[in-house]
């Protein structure tokens, strides 16, 4: 069976400027003002194959760092990873694509959720905030990818691994 993933074309999500490189925090009024207004109203699913080779399109991922008091939630990919070229490589953030199931008036919010319900057992009000994106032309995996990076405060001890 085909996976979709939820995508914008490259030329919708920059502006006139070009496409920004490497981590951007935003104002609320900036995330909300631009990009996500325009990642809701028009992105779409393609099927994933595609989207990963063809950088006509930037897929869209919502990507969140957990924090708990002065520490910043950390881990470390198995080699049983899925996707072959994360696999061993370290990450402060849980994330993943926007799949056909989170499909809705935010995509973005409701790929979030799911991605942190599914790695992670945590508080089911647990309210993520979009705080910055992040963009790198630099390799094969950045240049098909757009991160929309939230910010997850827990308290001490609220984070539990789940996958």
């Amino acid at each position: 069976m085909k996976e979709f993933v939820f995508v914008l074309k490259r030329r919708e999500l920059f502006d006139e400027t070009g496409p920004l490189q490497g981590f951007r925090l935003l104002r609320r009024g900036e995330i909300n003002g631009s990009f996500l207004p325009r990642i809701r109203e028009r992105g779409f699913f393609l099927e994933r194959e595609r989207a990963e080779r063809d950088p006509d399109f930037k897929q869209i991922i919502p990507y969140t760092v957990v924090l708990s008091d002065t520490q910043v939630f950390a881990f470390r990919r198995l080699e049983a990873q899925a996707e072959v070229r994360l696999r061993r490589k370290s990450s402060i953030g849980i994330g993943g694509h926007i799949d056909v199931i989170d499909a809705g008036p935010d995509p973005v919010r409701a790929g979030c959720l799911r991605e942190l319900r599914e790695e992670l057992a945590i508080d089911a009000s647990a309210d993520p905030e979009a705080v910055g994106v992040l963009n790198d032309e630099g390799n094969e995996v950045g240049a098909v990818h757009f991160g929309v990076i939230h910010r997850l405060r827990v308290p001490a001890g609220a984070v539990r691994v789940r996958e």
